[in-house]
């Protein structure tokens, strides 16, 4: 999997990166919502990559929407979700809303 550069997340942009320094943290992947930046442990295998990045994603919408979910509820619904898409790769294609004009679901 490909990574993207940048991604949006409740319409903020976050800078998504792969590091090697995130290793000496301990983790495999972080989010920081006031650098608007993700994190992804360079070197995991590219599934694993993109489950990492599901997985920021969530803890980056549980933080700003004050969801207070527990861990192993993100990491639950990353792997899940992370399994869903990439099974069905073309789940969202025909159901574009309008987003190529910038409109929103």
């Amino acid at each position: 999997m490909q990574l993207p550069t940048t991604i949006r997340i409740l319409g903020v942009p976050f800078e998504v990166a792969l590091s090697t320094r995130i290793l000496d943290r301990g983790v495999d992947g972080e989010s920081n919502t006031f650098r608007q930046e993700i994190a992804i442990l360079d070197g995991a295998p590219p599934e694993r990559q993109g489950a990492l990045l599901l997985h920021e994603i969530l803890e980056v919408i549980d933080t700003e929407l004050e969801l207070k979910l527990r861990h192993a509820t993100i990491c639950a619904l990353a792997v899940a979700l992370y399994q869903v898409l990439s099974d069905n790769p073309g789940l969202f294609a025909a159901c574009r809303c309008g987003h190529e004009k910038g409109g929103n679901v």
